[in-house]
């Protein structure tokens, strides 16, 4: 298995989004257009991927703020079979070993009944605006730090 962080084209980030389509609740397809998603996230976004046997099994999209110095995580995905190996905490040790020098902390929103928030809080995540149905988490930065 891989960790490999990239820019991906149009076409490869909307095969990824219909991939996990139905793995978020309510699908990705109903929350936005799959299609102008993908066209924003390949102009805009890196990648953390998760790969094994040439197939990607997860996803971390992120945008980096260097004027704010925080990257922020608009997407992140995991294939439902490689869920449960700590494969998540991985891929987001691989981003905060990219974004380190450049940022002080990593931001995502995250839904208020997304199972998910356990695990951002699990490994440091902090609450720091509550946004109605949501929550802007953050995850401090320090130089020397090497993953969370």
């Amino acid at each position: 298995m891989d960790l490999i962080v990239t820019k991906l084209s149009i076409n490869a980030v909307k095969q990824l989004l219909q991939r996990a389509d139905d793995d978020f609740q309510p699908p990705l397809s109903k929350q936005l257009n799959l299609t102008a998603y993908a066209e924003k996230l390949s102009q805009n976004a890196d990648f953390v991927l998760l790969v094994d046997n040439n197939r990607t099994e997860g996803c971390i999209a992120f945008y980096t703020n260097l004027n704010g110095r925080f990257a922020y995580v608009t997407h992140y995905w995991i294939s439902v079979t490689y869920r449960g190996r700590g494969l998540a905490i991985q891929m987001l040790n691989r981003l905060v070993t990219f974004v380190v020098n450049c940022c002080n902390e990593v931001r995502l929103e995250v839904s208020k009944t997304n199972p998910a928030r356990f695990f951002y809080q699990k490994v440091g995540f902090q609450i720091a605006e509550d946004r109605g149905q949501k929550w802007l988490l953050f995850l401090p930065l320090s130089l020397n730090q090497k993953g969370v």
